[in-house]
């Protein structure tokens, strides 16, 4: 079913959701500034969130590199008992445990982000439900549904279309990056140190990390990449666009 958008939408709820979203995560980095900081993380998760940020990169981008210089990167990290991911850490996880003071900062900071994305999401709620906002411009299958229509219950509706609920979680998953650009060295270091890596956010932001379970995860992904060249085939696409 194909709707028409009224444009005063725009302006009265799609444009202040970003902005309430925006501003609520500037007053969150406000007053992570002005609380205590966390345990600083040890130099094994440091080593491990680098690696990590490495093997990513690696792994995004293995086609621009020789088929040799891959295989000696992922040996590196991948060899059977020397590589760097068979490496035994200690479990920070547990000491977590007995440290008080880092148990009830992360605590704080974690009710700070719940209370005010809580509070942000009943404003939506309340005030703009049912309301559609946008349209993917490209289509997409019907599991997408549920995550861009979230509070619309029309299964006619085409799937493209962004309710005002889901378009409030998406603005809300990809405010980091705006936030990067505008704070800078102003974003508060705890924050930005726990998004250094997804799977260390994963296991836990801010608090002890199973290293050892992350490194062994990371391991199996990696072996599971297979290498392909960017320049495979160049002759031949070179020839289908230009001949």
């Amino acid at each position: 079913m194909e709707i028409l958008l009224d444009p005063s939408i725009r302006d009265w709820v799609l444009i202040p959701i970003v902005l309430a979203t925006f501003l609520a995560a500037v007053l969150r980095n406000i007053i992570g500034q002005n609380m205590p900081e966390q345990q600083q993380p040890s130099s094994d998760e440091v080593k491990v969130q680098q690696a990590l940020l490495r093997i990513n990169r690696l792994k995004s981008a293995c086609g621009v590199v020789s088929e040799k210089a891959f295989k000696l990167r992922r040996s590196y990290f991948c060899r059977p008992q020397a590589g760097f991911l068979h490496k035994e850490f200690e479990n920070t996880a547990m000491n977590m445990m007995f440290d008080p003071g880092a148990m009830m900062a992360g605590m704080k900071r974690n009710m700070v982000y719940g209370i005010s994305s809580m509070l942000l999401l009943t404003w939506v709620g309340n005030f703009f439900s049912g309301f559609i906002l946008a349209r993917v411009p490209f289509p997409l299958t019907q599991k997408f549904r549920g995550m861009l229509q979230r509070g619309v219950e029309l299964n006619a509706l085409d799937v493209t279309y962004v309710s005002s609920s889901s378009w409030y979680f998406l603005v809300l998953f990809g405010i980091s990056g705006l936030l990067n650009l505008i704070l800078g060295d102003r974003r508060d270091p705890n924050e930005k140190l726990s998004n250094l890596a997804a799977p260390m956010m994963a296991m836990g932001g801010g608090g002890g990390k199973d290293l050892n379970k992350i490194t062994m995860a990371e391991r199996e992904n990696f072996e599971m990449v297979r290498y392909v060249s960017t320049l495979a085939g160049v002759e031949k696409r070179y020839l289908e666009r230009f001949a």
